[in-house]
């Protein structure tokens, strides 16, 4: 039997037992999203392809496909994977050529204790090239997953060389302070997709949200904190560094409750 990961979208065309090949130099310019697959439904689709697009305009590097085509693609790719749930990259490699791929990818997905109990992430002193970008930085990646692999953590904060934290490496970070959830504005960050949502749903809430900047030694000064992301959804943080937050915060979980009813309501709405 052919399992999802034989099988991918190439320049276009599913190709079955096919193996996407590494980018062999770091030098290439790699674009790419990746869409989590719930339910036989790509999550916040629209979203995912505005990024993409984005991206590809700030790299200066023009996209070969249409946003509707590529969405065709993709469903193509589920049903010919017959794979319901997991998640699929979408990647364009540019120099010397064109060429782009969607494929599913390997994933890990918070367990309930996590959701329940939080996890515990790093500090790692660290600057994205074009924050706003979703491009492969291969060298801070590869420090990333050092760090997480060392401390046994689930994720690592950026430390701006300005001393104030951005992001997490594959996420978005936001803490809780006096009711109100704060969050690096986006002219800091990657733009993250459950970013957006998580704000709509405060918007919705009457939870007030905040952009701006904080440093570590801030952290000691916040009540809660969470990292959003396709992935992790809303994830607690119980620890950050040797900072310790309240992993059942009222706020924290009220964001946690609505934040699963938006996305439900979504899949509901594009059966």
């Amino acid at each position: 039997m052919i399992s999802p990961a034989q099988i991918c979208i190439h320049q276009g065309n599913i190709e079955v037992g096919a193996t996407v090949p590494p980018v062999v130099s770091p030098e290439q310019t790699v674009i790419y999203e990746v869409v989590r697959v719930m339910q036989g439904r790509v999550l916040f689709l629209e979203d995912h392809l505005d990024r993409l697009y984005a991206s590809a305009v700030l790299a200066g590097q023009p996209l070969t496909v249409s946003g509707p085509d590529l969405a065709r693609q993709l469903r193509d790719l589920i049903r010919a994977s017959q794979c319901w749930e997991g998640n699929i990259r979408i990647e364009f490699r540019f120099s010397p050529h064109s060429d782009y791929y969607a494929f599913f990818v390997p994933h890990h997905y918070p367990s309930p204790a996590e959701y329940l109990h939080g996890v515990k992430v790093g500090l790692l002193a660290a600057e994205r090239i074009r924050p706003n970008a979703k491009i492969v930085q291969a060298g801070l990646r590869e420090r990333a997953d050092q760090l997480i692999a060392s401390e046994g953590l689930y994720e690592v904060l950026l430390v701006h060389p300005s001393g104030y934290i951005t992001e997490g490496s594959r996420s978005n970070f936001f803490v809780i302070r006096d009711g109100c959830a704060l969050t690096a504005p986006l002219s800091s960050v990657l733009g993250g997709i459950t970013r957006m949502q998580v704000i709509r749903v405060c918007t919705l809430w009457e939870i007030p949200v905040r952009e701006q900047l904080i440093t570590p030694e801030e952290l000691d000064a916040c009540e809660a904190a969470f990292l959003t992301g396709t992935s992790p959804k809303v994830l607690p943080v119980a620890q950050a560094g040797r900072y310790h937050f309240d992993v059942r915060h009222p706020v924290l979980r009220r964001i946690m409750e609505g934040y699963d009813r938006h996305l439900q309501e979504y899949l509901d709405q594009n059966m």
